[in-house]
């Protein structure tokens, strides 16, 4: 029995090799193309398969709901943050007035209530660093600014960001899971017409590919995009 996003990944990634191989094929098939005075003149082959329809018998075996993330108690988040404030500021040449730090605590804390719901969010994490994000924004940014200069508000935000993504959580939780089997041996043995499912797959095939871009400094940037 394996999970059911593990075999859909393995059946995706399976057609994406196929892919590839059968691109390194056309490669070859260029170069013995190129050298070759009577096949020099004509196109190279290559094989575009625009749609992959599967269609495979499979058992439900196993279902698991997950379980959501556990946020960390709020005065343990607040220090940490805190903490990590200082210590940016301090890096960057910087200092905040005990009045400053607690009116961020302040509007920090306020957030966290918001997140601390736990029918509002499955996965706290994101929301914890917003809520941090949120509290600079309207307590600390103006002044870094104005004492320093933006690339170091956004060294401390990030900085920030980093400390309340690590102290967000008190347990990770459990992603949802369906266990199944596709193997043919264990299909044929314990299905029957009334237990056995289908998973009918369709894939369509989007490339990819490299555009390069040059920097205001001179550096190159090389990004994926469709082709």
């Amino acid at each position: 029995m394996s999970d059911l996003g593990v075999l859909l990944g393995a059946l995706i990634s399976g057609v994406v090799h196929a892919r590839r191989i059968a691109d390194e094929e056309s490669a070859a098939i260029a170069e013995h193309y190129k050298d070759n005075p009577l096949l020099s003149g004509m196109s190279i082959p290559r094989i575009r398969v625009p749609e992959v329809s599967i269609d495979i018998p499979m058992l439900i075996e196993a279902q698991d709901e997950g379980e959501a993330d556990q946020i960390a108690d709020a005065d343990t988040i607040r220090n940490a943050v805190r903490k990590e404030l200082k210590a940016s500021l301090s890096r960057e040449g910087l200092s905040m007035s005990e009045k400053e730090l607690k009116n961020f605590d302040a509007a920090f804390g306020q957030q966290l209530n918001k997140v601390a719901v736990p029918s509002v969010y499955r996965s706290p994490r994101e929301a914890v660093i917003r809520a941090a994000e949120d509290a600079y924004s309207a307590t600390v940014k103006k002044k870094i600014v104005a004492d320093g200069t933006l690339a170091a508000s956004s060294r401390v935000v990030s900085n920030l960001r980093f400390s309340a993504s690590g102290s967000a959580l008190q347990k990770v939780g459990r992603s949802p899971h369906i266990g199944a089997s596709i193997l043919t041996a264990e299909v044929k043995d314990k299905s029957s017409h009334a237990n056995v499912s289908r998973l009918t797959l369709t894939l369509k095939e989007e490339g990819l590919e490299w555009s390069i871009g040059q920097n205001d400094d001179g550096t190159m940037t090389r990004k994926l995009t469709p082709e």
